[in-house]
């Protein structure tokens, strides 16, 4: 494979394919190919299942995501609008309006990313009147630009942060993963169950006893509450040291780049020594060697 150049490396950088921590330019190579053409090399068994619902590039769904795609460049440098777009209910459960899918068809073929939202979205832009397509797929591409980034820490915040609602801003990340968002509506569902329960089986004193159990996903939302609050200070030390090395907007566009670690260890650096890991880092990884040449000279 042709060794990519610095301007072609840039050029990737800008529509969100952007190298991973240690990925070499070789794999690199492989999976912008890959995610270039990944309509076209998506399984007969995936298109029949949304043959009605995808959407070719000619028709309303490309103007959706370039909408989407221009607003994730303005936060963070980053318009993946190449990211294949379906419209389709397929093994969505209904409180849920998309999603990004960063998957291998194969265990031999290169990581990529498609959004999936539900049909609804095709004509309307609001879906049960909490979701907004166009910040719910700027949402999601966020995920696309970084699917080489197994950061779980900031993901969500990073990915939240695209928001126009400050609320969701500082609060939309407070459940890290699904995962935790499920135990929480298990542990909810489980006190309801057993409240009825005990109410069914005219047993008030057991009713009042159990009370106290709810003190534990009170405890757990509390918990995630002050974790929450860590990280976002965490994360806005980081930004207001970057900016006094390559200036707001770029300082969103580089904090959008690092790993969980980098975030932490920049909240904490002086501008000088911020510029002399970058200086270090770009000669030993690609990641950085895009991050440098694109921000901080």
């Amino acid at each position: 494979m042709t060794a990519l150049s610095e301007e072609t490396l840039i050029a990737y950088n800008k529509i969100g394919l952007i190298p991973g921590p240690g990925e070499d330019a070789e794999a690199f190579g492989q999976r912008v190919d890959y995610s270039l053409h990944l309509t076209a090399r998506l399984p007969e068994e995936l298109k029949s299942h949304l043959k009605d619902d995808l959407q070719p590039k000619e028709d309303q769904s490309n103007e959706i995501l370039q909408q989407a795609a221009a607003n994730l460049k303005n936060r963070y440098d980053c318009a993946p609008d190449w990211t294949p777009l379906f419209f389709s209910d397929y093994k969505l459960p209904f409180w849920q309006g998309g999603c990004a899918w960063i998957f291998q068809m194969e265990e031999n073929t290169p990581t990529s990313a498609l959004i999936q939202l539900r049909k609804n979205f095709k004509h309307s832009p609001r879906y049960l009147g909490i979701y907004h397509r166009n910040e719910l797929l700027t949402h999601e591409l966020s995920h696309c630009g970084r699917m080489m980034f197994q950061e779980p820490k900031f993901e969500e915040i990073l990915a939240y942060r695209t928001s126009n609602s400050s609320f969701r801003r500082s609060f939309g990340a407070l459940l890290q993963s699904s995962k935790e968002s499920a135990l929480i509506m298990l542990l909810l569902f489980m006190l309801i169950v057993f409240d009825v329960f005990l109410i069914a089986l005219g047993r008030p004193d057991a009713y009042y006893l159990a009370f106290w159990l709810k003190l534990i996903p009170i405890a757990l939302l509390a918990g995630s509450l002050i974790r929450l609050g860590k990280r976002q200070k965490n994360l806005d030390r980081c930004l207001e040291n970057l900016e006094a090395c390559v200036g707001n907007d770029k300082a969103h566009a580089v904090v959008y780049r690092l790993q969980d670690r980098e975030i932490l260890l920049f909240s904490k650096f002086t501008k000088q020594e911020i510029v002399e890991y970058a200086m270090h880092r770009k000669e030993e990884e690609l990641r950085w060697k895009v991050i440098f040449k694109a921000y901080f000279i």
